[in-house]
């Protein structure tokens, strides 16, 4: 099988993660108590949640955590991959 790069690996998770905070981010902003409604359904009305709150700042923080917590997995997986096709 054929050794994969861990830098490219780590950049498409990294960049595929970060899209995914930007498209939430928009459906959010857009549809906040559809979110809120989705999440009270998915725990049975477990939990009682207010619509989120999208500000600049948490969208930064969530897409710089998001992008470098992808690239580091995506790094790690290939190497560990890479090793145990040896």
């Amino acid at each position: 099988m054929a050794k994969l790069k861990p830098s490219s690996v780590g950049l498409a998770l990294g960049l595929f993660l970060a899209l995914i905070q930007i498209l939430r981010s928009i459906v959010a902003w857009l549809f906040p108590n559809f979110v809120a409604y989705i999440i009270k359904n998915l725990t049975f009305n477990a939990i009682s949640i207010q619509p989120p709150v999208v500000t600049v700042s948490s969208f930064i923080i969530g897409l710089v955590a998001l992008f470098a917590g992808g690239l580091i997995g995506g790094i790690i997986f290939a190497r560990v991959y890479n090793w145990a096709v040896k």
